[in-house]
């Protein structure tokens, strides 16, 4: 698929038709296997036309099949959308978890001469990163209020919510892993 026909394929989905509402950024990771770091960006710019959207695809030389089918490809119905936010909550919890685990080894090796240093930094990063937990359930509870949980509906709005939430998460956990290299630290 050429980048102008992944593009294309992503502006004509319904759930990129109204993008000044648009919540599943976690979906168009997907399709588009781009960065989160990316995705955060067009999020804060979502009030500009779809349009737009497409054009910083087509710049990016976006590729939908590059890396292989997922179950994000051809999402045309509920069951697939279901899949296809499995899926991306299973991606970006792995992702999560490299970053986390990252942030860890380099508090190891910052302070491997001090031991005493070294082992309050892991409780620190380990307490943060429940407490983290604790608000991203009760974030996505919210967001999945009036879903009827057992449907697919709400498997779907808490599989992306929860998605979303780790992508944001791995980006903030990689910004203090490897200071300098990501530019400032987002808010969290």
């Amino acid at each position: 698929m050429t980048d102008s026909g992944a593009c294309l394929a992503i502006a004509s989905q319904p759930w990129v038709q109204n993008i000044s509402h648009f919540k599943h950024w976690s979906l168009l990771r997907a399709y588009a296997k781009i960065p989160a770091i990316v995705i955060a960006i067009l999020a804060g710019i979502s009030h500009m036309k779809s349009w737009l959207l497409v054009l910083a695809l087509a710049s990016l030389g976006a590729h939908a099949a590059e890396d292989g089918p997922t179950p994000c490809d051809n999402v045309d119905d509920s069951k697939a959308s279901l899949a296809c936010s499995a899926y991306n909550k299973k991606t970006a919890e792995s992702e999560l978890k490299d970053a986390y685990k990252d942030l860890l080894d380099r508090a190891k090796t910052n302070f491997s001469g001090e031991p005493a240093k070294q082992a309050k930094m892991k409780d620190l990063i380990t307490a943060a990163q429940a407490q983290w937990e604790k608000t991203r359930d009760a974030d996505c509870a919210i967001e999945t209020f009036e879903a009827k949980p057992g449907t697919a509906e709400f498997t779907t709005a808490q599989d992306d919510c929860i998605a979303q939430k780790s992508d944001e998460r791995s980006e903030y956990l990689q910004t203090l892993a490897n200071p300098g290299d990501e530019g400032d630290v987002p808010e969290q």
